[in-house]
């Protein structure tokens, strides 16, 4: 039987879940509008913009989102440190609940109907959950997922499918302002990463894999690339991100006296590159892990297993989309 250490929960994902701890017990004591977003009160208590991302109103979803963030927080927190991490998680928290802001207005200017302000209530960690499925396709896009051991389902489309779940839900109205916390999760997630976030040493990710028309199917992806294109011609007249510049292959040097052509930027060969350095360094870590837990011999004495030695990765090319 395995025992639970909370030792082994990386510091960040544990403090980030002791604040919804603690703010779940602090919303039993004072009104849903000092944590939650409220657009109309939120104006003046401008603190909620960062509260409502990590409070739950009830203890089912303190438990279930609180899960989520424990797997998700271990996964991604020693992927990229614990810095790296909350500062993440600052950003698509805050700007999802920006988002969540921005439509509810909208839909008040719209009709006119003051409930938009003063009744739709978001709060939750579903931006952030949102978020960590974005991140773990952009990971391992091709990574198969086995549901009850008869639907498997790559991890590139897990957005899309969250996305398309909470979609319909709100269609028929089972929700509404959770679906908003869900879609801007989403898109400041991948907005962040694919633009502004550090990979690999290069600002942002892109490469093909993770481009916008990447979230649809195949036979989609044709209508959506011209969409995503003015988009993002737009954005980059706005000055919200940088244009994409000239590519020219890099020549480095093998170590062995020759040379040879390192792939562009945003090719697949780039790609593949920096997901193999990223899983050799995955496996070092679990070897690391082995050699740190000796077990006991035949004899009586100590042997440690030897650990494998793998080849360095080649240094990972930048992506650009």
């Amino acid at each position: 039987m395995m025992n639970f250490n909370p030792r082994s929960i990386p510091p960040a994902t544990r403090y980030l879940l002791l604040a919804s701890v603690f703010l779940f017990l602090v919303g039993l004591l004072l009104p849903p509008e000092y944590l939650a977003l409220i657009p109309g009160s939120s104006v003046f208590w401008v603190w909620t913009f960062l509260t409502a991302g990590f409070w739950e109103g009830n203890i089912i979803a303190l438990l279930i989102n609180g899960a989520g963030l424990l797997l998700g927080g271990k996964y991604f927190e020693h992927a990229w440190g614990s810095r790296e991490f909350l500062k993440y998680v600052l950003i698509v928290n805050t700007g999802a609940y920006a988002g969540v802001f921005f439509a509810t207005v909208v839909e008040y200017a719209v009709t006119m109907n003051s409930s938009w302000l003063f009744e739709s209530q978001a709060s939750g960690l579903a931006a952030l959950l949102a978020g960590f499925i974005v991140s773990f396709k952009q990971a391992v896009p091709e990574h198969s997922i086995k549901l009850f051991n008869a639907i498997s389902i790559r991890a590139k489309y897990l957005p899309s499918i969250y996305v398309l779940v909470n979609f319909v839900l709100f269609v028929v109205r089972i929700i509404h302002v959770h679906f908003f916390v869900v879609l801007f999760g989403t898109l400041v997630s991948w907005t962040y990463s694919r633009f502004y976030k550090r990979h690999e040493g290069m600002r942002g990710d892109r490469s093909e894999t993770f481009s916008f028309a990447s979230f649809w199917p195949d036979f989609m992806q044709p209508f959506i690339k011209p969409l995503s294109n003015t988009i993002f011609k737009l954005f980059v007249s706005l000055k919200l991100c940088s244009p994409i510049g000239p590519q020219l292959p890099t020549t480095v040097f093998d170590g062995e006296g020759g040379s040879k052509v390192a792939p562009l930027p945003g090719t697949e060969a780039a790609d593949a590159e920096r997901r193999r350095a990223l899983a050799l360094r995955a496996l070092d870590m679990r070897l690391a892990e082995t050699v740190t837990s000796p077990t006991a011999g035949a004899s009586g004495g100590t042997n440690t297993p030897n650990r494998a030695v793998s080849p360095s990765p080649a240094p990972a090319s930048p992506s650009n989309p």
